[in-house]
């Protein structure tokens, strides 16, 4: 793995831009531990070389965003070529550190790595842009981009998923404002398994007015006037959510669990119209998050022979690739099981790790310290933590003692962690290793299974009384659409 950077200042890592134009403390670029070309680094578990910043065409690469992070080959499991080295604080050890962040750099694109800086470390991001957010901002409004334009359909077409054209497009969202506006009027469609084409009929736009919106109803009528709009809403609404989600894992895997498994995957045979993959994990804050994954026809085909773990598996394994995630199956997943009949039943093989970690947080006697020693170093991405593992487990064990009376009486582990949560995210609490560990294996409680539709939801889906009376197939099969209206309407937190 790379080595620890030099403690120093370090950058305002979720820093907020500042009102109007005052400019944020100027960041120090000096204090970015950078690889050099040609340096090897171990990342994602393999080892790559840095490489010198030069595009396509052979001419170096001048962009300021190289002071902050390089590109590599290969390429990670998961597609991704660029690392992240602003330096920031680490909770674990109080040093500071790389970033750490794996970013995909797309056809030659830095606008991935470059919307990371601009997130996670404002500082460094003003001072490659060399202005503030609120001047970009303001002179991105007056003038819009070509893209933009497209994206408000001004000439005749739009950018569908994957950046390809559809010739003909001619929706009118009237600016930013109807653009905005179109997407939640995507979403509410989604969420109430409405027809598209109810957010232009007059009884949607008599509510709009009837809550006090009287200001948008000319800007509703224009958004809706051609359903063809929303179309092109809900295809980009779900590829954004999907983006999100492999965004949101990726962002946990290398800046919180450091490659430890983390992922709760079930399947839940009592979706419709084909099962659904439920996946859940414990954030950096202790909390449960939790994404529904719909998947195509190869994969639903597997996901529907209930007797076949193996053809169970390979389902999982299909539907993660659908969505962006083949670098996340197996490695982050630390469960696996199937739902059937309401009931939950663990799928292949016994996950020996996690039940080593929660044997010995629950602090089981006949669980050895070495065990769990060995799952962390085999997982994790950050090495050299051993030692700071073993003065914590040396606490720990002594507390639960104290706390439960003895080896081998009760000590609710679950309880603990989940009063130590916020200390822990805070960086002040007493176990930041262990706490990744029992947010690993979601010591303080799994997300509950209950069914995901309703009795009148299912009737609805089967009916496909939410699909456009009339619809003839131009933006898709009617699979493809059901398949989009239901990823956003189970994952409203990707929004």
């Amino acid at each position: 793995m790379t080595s620890e950077p030099p403690a120093g200042p370090s950058s305002a890592g979720d820093a907020t831009p500042s009102a109007g134009d005052t400019a944020p403390s100027a960041f120090n670029f000096s204090s970015v531990d950078l690889p050099k070309p040609g340096d090897k680094l171990v990342l994602d578990g393999k080892e790559v070389t840095v490489l010198s910043p030069v595009g396509r065409n052979g001419r170096p690469l001048r962009s300021k965003l190289f002071e902050v992070g390089v590109m590599f080959e290969p390429r990670t499991d998961e597609g991704q070529d660029f690392l992240c080295c602003v330096p920031i604080p680490d909770s674990a050890t109080g040093k500071t550190r790389r970033c750490g962040a794996l970013l995909k750099i797309p056809k030659g694109s830095l606008g991935n790595p470059l919307r990371h800086v601009k997130k996670k470390h404002y500082d460094a991001y003003c001072c490659i842009s060399k202005e503030s957010l609120a001047k970009k901002d303001r002179d991105h409004a007056k003038a819009p981009s070509e893209k933009r334009k497209r994206a408000r359909g001004e000439n005749g077409e739009t950018s569908g998923q994957g950046g390809q054209s559809r010739p003909g497009f001619s929706g009118n969202f009237g600016g930013q404002k109807g653009l905005d506006l179109g997407r939640r009027c995507v979403a509410f469609c989604c969420n109430q398994l409405l027809p598209l084409d109810a957010a232009g009929k007059e009884s949607f736009t008599a509510f709009v007015r009837f809550i006090g919106r009287t200001g948008q109803v000319k800007l509703l009528r224009t958004v809706t006037e051609a359903t063809s709009s929303l179309y092109y809403l809900l295809e980009r609404e779900a590829h954004e959510r999907q983006e999100a989600l492999v965004g949101r894992i990726g962002d946990l895997k290398s800046q919180f669990y450091w490659g430890l498994p983390f992922l709760d995957v079930s399947v839940d045979h009592r979706f419709v119209p084909v099962p659904a993959v439920r996946i859940s994990f414990r954030n950096e804050r202790g909390k449960v998050e939790e994404a529904v994954l719909v998947g195509g026809a190869t994969s639903a085909a597997r996901l529907r022979q209930q007797d076949s773990d193996q053809a169970l598996e390979a389902g999982v394994r299909d539907i993660f690739g659908e969505y962006g995630l083949e670098g996340a199956y197996p490695r982050l997943v630390q469960r696996l099981s199937v739902v059937q009949g309401g009931e939950r039943r663990p799928l292949g093989p016994p996950a020996t790790r996690s039940a080593h970690i929660s044997g010995y947080l629950n602090h089981d006697a006949g669980r050895s310290r070495e065990e769990v020693l060995r799952v962390f170093e085999d997982c994790c991405e950050r090495k050299g933590l051993r030692d700071d593992l073993c003065k914590e487990m040396d606490a720990y064990e002594s507390l639960a003692r104290g706390g439960g009376g003895g080896d081998g009486l009760p000590w609710d582990a679950a309880a603990f962690f989940g009063r130590q949560a916020e200390a822990e995210s805070s960086g002040e609490g007493r176990f930041p290793l262990i706490s990744r560990l029992a947010c690993s294996v979601q010591l303080t409680g799994e997300a509950p299974q209950d069914a995901l539709q309703t009795t009148r939801e299912v009737r609805i889906i089967q009916a496909k009384d939410f699909i456009v009376e009339g619809y003839d197939g131009e933006f898709g099969t009617v699979e493809e659409l059901t398949r989009r209206t239901l990823f956003i309407k189970h994952n409203s937190g990707l929004a």
